[in-house]
């Protein structure tokens, strides 16, 4: 059983929509999240080694600690605002798969996706990704 876990000072960023090129009409991902997701999977890659990809099904435990933004209430604890969590995950497994951790996302049958905002705490994201038996 293939077992990673850690935490990624790196503040949560969504996968956008694809946007279209108007000179070649062929769909491109845009900067930001072509950014994001080099620096998160460069950050597995340093973090994890070289070890090869996961085999097999995978589970995974994620919480995405966000910024609270100073115009939201003390009294608020959870954040019900954008960015959505089925975002925050694609970015995610995407950077897992170009970091080398994940052969591919459609490999994961069992999740459980958080997001919080860090108080106390850097922003970041931490996980707990391992094969099942």
């Amino acid at each position: 059983m293939q077992y990673f876990e850690g935490f990624i000072e790196l503040e949560p960023y969504p996968k956008e929509r694809p946007r279209y090129s108007q000179k070649t009409r062929k769909p491109y991902t845009p900067f930001k999240t072509k950014k994001y997701e080099l620096d998160l999977s460069i950050k597995l890659k340093v973090m994890f080694g070289e070890n090869l990809p996961m085999e097999g099904a995978i589970s995974a435990q994620i919480v995405f600690y966000l910024t609270k933004p100073k115009s939201i209430s003390k009294k608020r604890k959870y954040p019900m605002v954008k960015p959505d969590l089925d975002n925050l995950c694609k970015s995610f497994f995407d950077a897992c798969e170009k970091g080398g951790i994940l052969v591919n996302d459609s490999r994961i049958v069992d999740q459980i996706i958080k997001k919080r905002y860090a108080e106390g705490m850097n922003p970041g994201i931490e996980f707990i990704i391992q094969t099942l038996p």
